[in-house]
């Protein structure tokens, strides 16, 4: 029993080892299904940073390349999602290739896309404020002919331009987005009001919300997910007083 547990422990360090040498600054991207073309943008996002996109280099029909301004990542553990014209994909794990006696290229290969058009999401809150975001992005796209064979759930974050408010490449279906009012960084752990459920906006339309519309919303997101305790209640409403919110305004378009 022992040797079984020191030998399972031995694994487990040698597996973290190797996926820690495992790392890199540059991504292979391979796009299957319908492939944007030459002269429209792609864009990767890593480990969920929305606010810090990779801009991605044609190389050849349906095959793109990039790599990271500052640092490295793990070309097997690090998770990237896409940026199209018209599209977003899922989040993604890196197959770790070969590319030199001590160098490394994350391989990642995505199936493009779901029939779901994308949707802009602007905000404005009254008074002005901060306001951050967290995008929870389903493994599995509904509606898309063909799963991704490496795809996995993630959660993205950003924060607000206070001049430029609005949240791009947006896929309700394939995606859960939350509006984390008053906080300067978003907060995985803290949720917040969920665009999705906004009738009106989420329709491509305009919602307009008062504080006790806010806090309302946030009561009922709860209730539904059956934890929410009063406590949790009253502190939501707490942090809406601090950050004196009077009014909330939410646009969906194209």
């Amino acid at each position: 029993m022992y040797c079984r547990g020191v030998v399972s422990l031995a694994l487990a360090l040698a597996v973290t080892v190797a996926a820690h040498a495992q790392r890199t600054d540059r991504l292979d991207v391979w796009i299957d299904g319908v492939c944007p073309g030459k002269e429209q943008p792609v864009v990767a996002i890593m480990d969920g940073d929305d606010r810090r996109p990779i801009r991605l280099d044609y190389q050849e029909p349906c095959h793109w390349t990039g790599t990271v301004r500052e640092g490295s990542f793990s070309a097997s553990r690090s998770r990237f999602s896409l940026r199209l014209g018209k599209a977003r994909t899922e989040c993604h794990a890196g197959e770790a290739k070969k590319a030199g006696p001590d160098a490394w290229v994350a391989n990642f290969a995505f199936f493009c896309c779901s029939k779901e058009p994308v949707k802009v999401v602007r905000i404005n809150a009254t008074p002005s404020m901060n306001v951050s975001y967290l995008r929870e992005v389903f493994a599995i796209v509904p509606g898309q002919s063909r799963p991704a064979l490496r795809a996995t759930p993630c959660v993205e974050e950003g924060t607000l331009d206070p001049y430029d408010r609005t949240i791009h490449h947006v896929q309700f279906g394939s995606e859960k987005i939350y509006l984390q009012i008053g906080a300067r960084e978003p907060d995985a752990d803290a949720i917040g009001l969920r665009v999705n459920d906004l009738p009106r906006a989420s329709k491509n339309g305009y919602e307009s919300l008062t504080f006790d519309g806010v806090v309302h919303r946030l009561i009922v997101q709860g209730v539904e997910k059956g934890s929410l305790s009063p406590n949790a209640m009253d502190l939501d409403a707490v942090k809406l007083r601090e950050v004196r919110l009077e009014k909330l305004e939410v646009w969906v378009t194209k």
